[in-house]
């Protein structure tokens, strides 16, 4: 199988997409933001961070990582749409969009719109690399290839 360029640009787009999430965490640990009255109002429980965006990192890095390496598809693949999905599942929180992200705070809207549109292209072009090199990765097998013997 010929490698391409594929793969390595899935990776590097995933890697740098991560980087907003991990400030978002790194800034709610640091400096925990007030509730809004209708919640309770008062400071956030610190670890909010870790629970709110790492979902979206996390993914995020594992999945840039398999991508470079070219090994376990599914990771990478799944590194890639987790965060898409849960984007789109929890929508009618707004509290998880990277664009509320409290680092954004003393950022100008055109600097916010960059970072999100960057986010999201990075992961959807990671997505369409990472399916359309699917051949090219070497290590685990899928289940439906473990369960009926499909070989490349």
């Amino acid at each position: 199988m010929k490698k391409t360029w594929k793969p390595i640009v899935a990776g590097l787009l995933l890697l740098p997409a991560s980087v907003p999430y991990l400030i978002a965490t790194v800034a709610v640990l640091r400096n925990p933001p007030n509730l809004p009255q209708e919640v309770g109002g008062g400071e956030a429980w610190a670890p909010v961070g870790l629970i709110i965006w790492m979902p979206f990192a996390l993914p995020l890095i594992l999945g840039g990582i398999a991508a470079l390496m070219r090994k376990a598809w599914g990771l990478a693949f799944i590194g890639a749409a987790a965060p898409l999905v849960l984007t789109v599942i929890l929508s009618p929180w707004r509290s998880t969009d990277i664009g509320t992200a409290p680092f954004f705070d003393a950022a100008t809207a055109s600097v916010r719109i960059l970072v999100v549109v960057y986010v999201y292209v990075a992961m959807v072009a990671a997505v369409v690399l990472l399916i359309l090199s699917r051949k090219e990765f070497v290590g685990r097998r899928s289940v439906g290839e473990q369960l009926y013997g499909y070989h490349r």
